[in-house]
């Protein structure tokens, strides 16, 4: 569309078409005065042609020609797709209703009757000719900005995919030093001297690790990659392997910490993200732990009723639970102007080596992850009086009250055990090779592993997802107690099981072999499948061997008859 030019048309391009002579020259007349580049047809048949082989900014179109009508010439116009957008006047001495709304359905933007009026016509021209020319800057506009998105979502996809294989290559060797540092620290022999330059090393490479941790998720944050995978826990355990945590770390800086909730109104499993949860709450005790030199700090949670009304408490799948997470501390606070970027990435108030120490980055995961949660983080702060966040959520709940002492204890006994059903545990074998790897403290082993894990079996989700989160976080100690828990869970399990039962979950295949072997009584091919059977079940092979070291072939074959 050319719009160079000193008049009101500017040079821009009219088609007109109609049988009378007279109607188009007066039509050109008046456009033509204002310099409007007109040209003209008497024929709808020649539409076509005419707009394909140079389209113009706008058509006048006569409805009663003799052939190809007005109304025919427009449906051809909007279903070229060089023709479609090229808006169409109808020009007629129809008035009638039915008439004006056959146009306007046939994609018809205006309606002109004759006898013309020259003002009329100029503004309707000059009205739609400007819509069409906003239209083009929208269109424009828009392929500029999906382009734009384009090139940074593939940047956005290039970064991560970067970060991922940045994270990947370091947290390997680092997995691998921090390793070796706790073990060399509980080593006896290690003169003193030594375990404090590991405890160094330790920390400095858990500085770095939470450091390359929090990148990650701002990465994922500002990508909007973030996925929320909601599971079943216990929401006391969660909370007493918090204050775990903190208070060990509040008290080595000499810090009070006090937790204060309702023990009753807090007892209920939740279906959330665990992990998420985890870490919001974690960010913003550890930014209050890490600010405050002297005092004490405070964890409270109030549970403010449902989310929805609910009669029932104990009905399975309750309405959501209305939670309030305060943490107070007496730092030295933050002030007004620096309150509302506190939030903001890589941004650090205070001075000093509490600056030093931080990336400005947990408050900003926190407030991201709480938002993504469909919750909120605010703050309230006076210079010289401390600091309180608020965080408020709703967490559905599965159930409260009645399972209470159940869950209690489990979070007394491993506070860093989620429950976790055996349909969603490993077999025995793999829980054990996992136990063994972290008994060894060689996290990297253990990685590998679940990575294969997950690779092969997606019905242990629950069980990954938790091992993983500790891994990340290179909590090696707790990755020990959680492996052997679960571990001692499974054998009890198994354990149970009779005899037949775990025959009858063998292979088909293994079965008739071992009937084979016992009816010939052949010990070298019955430890053969044996050996098959060991990988699969321990219990099942452990009995099956002292029946063959007894030589007991024939209660085997008894056992590997088909019944």
């Amino acid at each position: 569309m050319n719009k160079t030019g000193k008049g009101k048309g500017s040079g821009t391009s009219v088609l007109i078409v109609d049988d009378k002579t007279e109607n188009l020259r007066l039509l050109a007349k008046i456009l033509k005065v204002h310099d409007y580049n007109v040209r003209t047809l008497r024929k709808g048949e020649m539409v076509m042609p005419s707009v394909l082989s140079s389209p113009p900014d706008i058509i006048l179109l006569d409805i009663m020609m003799p052939g190809m009508n007005g109304y025919d010439v427009c449906r051809e116009l909007k279903k070229a797709e060089e023709s479609k957008d090229i808006p169409v006047i109808f020009i007629s001495a129809l008035d009638g209703i039915n008439d004006k709304i056959k146009g306007f359905a046939l994609g018809g933007v205006d309606y002109i009757v004759k006898p013309f009026q020259e003002q009329e016509v100029l503004a309707r021209v000059k009205t739609h000719l400007s819509i069409r020319n906003m239209q083009i800057r929208l269109e424009k506009s828009n392929r500029r900005l999906l382009q734009a998105r384009i090139e940074a979502e593939t940047a956005n996809r290039a970064r991560n995919s970067f970060l991922t294989g940045m994270s990947h290559e370091i947290r390997t060797p680092l997995n691998g030093i921090l390793g070796y540092a706790q073990i060399f620290k509980n080593d006896k022999e290690l003169p003193q001297k030594f375990k404090e330059g590991m405890d160094i090393i330790e920390k400095s490479g858990l500085r770095l690790l939470g450091l390359l941790n929090d990148l990650l998720d701002t990465a994922k944050a500002e990508s909007g990659i973030v996925e929320l995978k909601p599971t079943e826990f216990c929401f006391p355990a969660l909370i007493r392997n918090i204050n775990h945590i903190f208070r060990e770390q509040a008290e080595k800086k000499g810090l009070c910490y006090e937790y204060e909730g309702d023990a009753e109104q807090l007892s209920f499993y939740a279906n959330a993200d665990e992990i998420r949860l985890r870490q919001i709450i974690g960010n913003l005790l550890g930014n209050a732990v890490k600010y405050t030199d002297k005092g004490k700090i405070v964890f409270r949670i109030t549970n403010l009723g449902m989310c929805e009304d609910s009669q029932d408490r104990h009905c399975f799948l309750l309405p959501g639970a209305d939670l309030l997470f305060e943490i107070c501390d007496t730092g030295p606070g933050v002030p007004e102007k620096e309150q509302k970027k506190i939030f903001d990435a890589f941004t650090q108030i205070g001075e000093g080596h509490c600056q030093a120490e931080g990336t400005g980055l947990g408050l900003y995961i926190a407030r991201n992850l709480a938002e993504k949660m469909g919750g909120k983080i605010s703050l309230s702060s006076r210079p010289g009086s401390g600091s309180t966040f608020t965080f408020r959520v709703c967490l559905p709940v599965l159930c409260y009250g009645k399972n209470k002492n159940v869950y209690e204890k489990n979070a007394l006994q491993y506070p860093f055990c989620p429950e976790i059903s055996e349909t969603a545990l490993p077999p025995v074998c793999v829980m054990r090779d996992l136990h063994e790897s972290a008994e060894l403290g060689d996290i990297n082993e253990v990685e590998k592993k679940l990575r294969r894990l997950c690779e092969n079996d997606d019905s242990c989700k629950v069980f990954t997802d938790r091992l993983q989160e500790l891994i990340r976080e290179f909590r090696i100690a707790e990755i020990e107690q959680m492996l052997k828990h679960y571990l001692q869970k499974r054998e009890k399990e198994e354990a149970q099981i009779s005899i037949p039962e775990r025959i009858s979950c063998l292979p088909k295949l293994w079965r008739s072999q071992m009937r084979a072997a016992a009816g010939k009584s052949d010990p070298e091919a019955a430890q053969s499948v044996l050996k098959d059977i060991r990988e699969k079940d321990a219990v099942l092979s452990g009995a099956l061997e002292k029946m063959l070291t007894e030589c007991r072939f024939d209660i085997l074959q008894e056992l590997f008859t088909e019944q």
